[in-house]
């Protein structure tokens, strides 16, 4: 099994050998193989034989990772590939928060701008009706009409922009 850990700015590669063999581990760690063999004195004590060194460990789980404590040494250990997904998936949430468009499939009941109407965050851009209700799709930010990809009775699908907007610069306007 392979592992890419971040200690501080630094990605290491962990990589085990015989993951199943708990007493005795073979760990390679950014391509240096090592002997370990783990063992568990407490919920948050360990004593890991390391190439026939002792070190006595002492590991608990904090708000962004792995907390240890080797010889009196701190160190927040991060797995680097969950990271990175969840800041991807961040990522990808605030580019949606910026979007205009549906919740669900739906058909256009209104459209309440037209192209260079510029707008303020909050705006009621355009309303859509799915299973007999209407969704109302608001300005995520302040700005100008830059195009709008829909019209009334139109069929759209979640990920569909249906208004384009031109984002206004920061601290002009309504603030944003």
């Amino acid at each position: 099994m392979e592992y890419r850990l971040r200690i501080g700015a630094e990605i290491h590669t962990l990589t085990l050998a015989n993951p199943s063999e708990c007493d005795d581990l073979t760990v390679s760690v950014n391509g240096k193989t090592h002997s370990v063999k783990p063992l568990q004195i407490s919920a948050f004590e360990w004593l890991l034989n390391v190439d026939g060194h002792s070190h006595l460990v002492y590991v608990a789980d904090g708000e962004n990772g792995k907390e240890i404590f080797i010889r009196g040494t701190h160190y927040l250990v991060v797995d680097a590939d969950l990271e990175a997904r969840s800041r991807s998936r961040r990522k990808r949430m605030d580019m949606q928060a910026g979007e205009v468009t549906p919740p669900m499939p739906a058909s256009v009941v209104r459209v309440l701008v037209a192209v260079g109407d510029p707008v303020s965050k909050g705006q009621v851009l355009v309303v859509v009706s799915a299973m007999k209700m209407e969704t109302t799709l608001y300005a995520p930010y302040g700005g100008t009409i830059k195009k709008i990809n829909t019209s009334v009775g139109a069929q759209v699908m979640p990920g569909e922009i249906l208004v384009e907007i031109q984002r206004q610069p920061e601290g002009e306007g309504d603030g944003t």
